[in-house]
């Protein structure tokens, strides 16, 4: 990896930490926003720097999280970074077709990223949700809670800012 990448990689893990850890209500539970979720579909400009940024920082935020259980903790650090970095690598390879315009790569790649961490993050919240606080949660309401919220930060807050991006001049990993 060259200097230039793994800089980008540190920084995008750096800012998606720091997004989590200032602001907690929003990034962790069932219904959440987690504004640095917004990073993770930059993949589809950035490349892998932002893949595995997104993952790191996810992997970092994540023993922030709320579980009491240095177990359950372990758990949300390591599934939620591979649900960050498969959303983003997807992202990453959805930007590659070509015959779309770059609005509607840009539009796929939110909603690829949004159902891949739904997915993920909404089958294991449940059984955390549970074990930590007693709170029995049906599985269709943890992927629509997480769905709804990366909504708000994947495909408007991540759309945005791809388009940014794209704006300035970036146009591909």
């Amino acid at each position: 990896m060259r200097s230039k990448d793994l800089a980008l990689a540190t920084m995008v893990a750096a800012i998606y930490a720091l997004l989590v850890y200032f602001l907690p209500s929003l990034s962790f539970l069932v219904f959440q926003v987690r504004i640095a979720d917004a990073l993770v579909p930059s993949s589809a400009i950035l490349g892998w720097p932002a893949v595995i940024g997104v993952a790191l920082g996810c992997f970092i935020a994540n023993a922030l999280s709320p579980w009491g259980s240095p177990f359950l903790i372990g758990v949300d650090m390591v599934l939620g970074s591979v649900a960050n970095l498969l959303a983003s690598y997807m992202a990453m390879k959805m930007s590659d077709v070509r015959r779309l315009s770059p609005p509607i790569r840009f539009q796929a790649s939110c909603l690829i990223a949004n159902l891949i961490v739904s997915m993920i993050v909404g089958t294991y919240l449940p059984f955390l949700m549970e074990i930590a606080f007693n709170v029995p949660m049906p599985l269709w309401a943890s992927w629509t809670g997480v769905f709804m919220g990366g909504l708000i930060s994947m495909n408007l807050a991540g759309y945005l800012l791809l388009m940014a991006l794209w704006r300035r001049g970036l146009r591909g990993s």
